[in-house]
């Protein structure tokens, strides 16, 4: 980065010649480097990193971290204001991230909202996620790192509601204290240096984790699907006199009307000669129509010359 910033910072062809020859021959210098030297530096390092596994100091991971940010901390916020075009990078950087941050938020603050019946909502979701990520980029070893809400903790937050539901429970008590729990584990672990062990999580740990999530939120989506079958979808018939109702009855008021439209709503009050009489019998034809706009949606196209199709689906009409 330095050294595209140097050419981009060149006044002339001339100087702009002589960084590329300078660097160049800087290469060559750090590739001539003898490979027994670099063999005996590897070894040394391996040493010394086994050297360090067998020994369990208490909370050497801590100073390692603290010896490694304090030298750096000031400048961490230095950097963000000296420097050139710093002030374009960081208010680019910070409205990426900004928008990157707060989509999940409300993504899964939604999903929140609905699994615990309105105890965790969007805004709570928003403002746990600031306090989190205020107090992670000050005091962490790390503070690049985004603090983000997951769908592994939406998903453990409503395994809590359930048991809050089932033994009759406070959920904001019995959720601060999960959350103490996991604080105080966190802590354990800091100081005995547990996070070594994350050197054994290999990707197929990582697609485990992923492959449950999934399973559980299409659980979840088609159990909404398939909620709600007695509903019976109004015809045109009865559309047309709740209209004309509306129209002509006017003068018995509002809550006349009202009443009247609610009451002949109902599919059993409607006898027109040409519409037939929805039963329980009709209740699967919505359930199937939404899950073939699922699949309609969801199957490849198999024509490779023609990979998008211009023929809009009519899901509108069939959802």
């Amino acid at each position: 980065m330095d050294f595209r910033q140097s050419l981009l910072e060149a006044g002339n062809e001339e100087e702009f010649k002589r960084l590329i020859i300078k660097h160049s021959q800087d290469l060559a210098e750090e590739q001539q480097m003898s490979n027994d030297k670099r063999i005996e530096m590897n070894h040394e390092r391996g040493e010394d990193y086994e050297y360090q596994e067998k020994r369990c100091v208490f909370a050497r991971g801590l100073r390692e971290d603290l010896e490694r940010r304090i030298p750096h901390y000031l400048s961490d916020y230095k950097d963000g204001v000296v420097g050139h075009k710093t002030v374009q990078k960081v208010i680019s950087t910070t409205f990426f991230l900004y928008f990157a941050c707060i989509l999940p938020a409300i993504a899964f603050g939604v999903l929140n909202d609905h699994n615990t019946h309105g105890k965790i909502d969007v805004k709570r979701v928003i403002i746990g996620q600031v306090i989190g990520g205020v107090f992670w980029g000050v005091f962490s070893g790390q503070p690049l790192l985004i603090q983000l809400t997951t769908a592994p903790l939406a998903i453990y937050i409503k395994i809590i509601f359930y048991i809050c539901e089932d033994f009759k429970l406070d959920f904001n008590a019995m959720y601060c204290l999960v959350g103490l729990w996991n604080s105080f584990f966190l802590i354990v672990y800091s100081l005995f240096d547990v996070s070594r062990l994350m050197r054994w999580s290999t990707r197929s740990t990582e697609e485990i984790f992923a492959l449950f999530i999934s399973i559980a939120f299409t659980n979840d989506a088609f159990n909404d699907v398939s909620k709600n079958p007695d509903f019976t979808p109004f015809t045109n018939h009865q559309t047309k006199y709740i209209i004309n109702h509306l129209k002509h009855s006017s003068a018995h008021g509002p809550n006349n009307t009202i009443n009247i439209c609610l009451r002949h709503m109902r599919p059993q009050n409607i006898q027109a000669p040409n519409i037939p009489n929805y039963s329980h019998s009709h209740n699967a034809l919505p359930i199937i129509r939404k899950y073939g706009v699922i699949v309609i949606i969801l199957s490849p196209n198999k024509n490779p010359e023609r990979p998008y199709s211009h023929h809009p689906l009519m899901l509108l009409s069939t959802s």
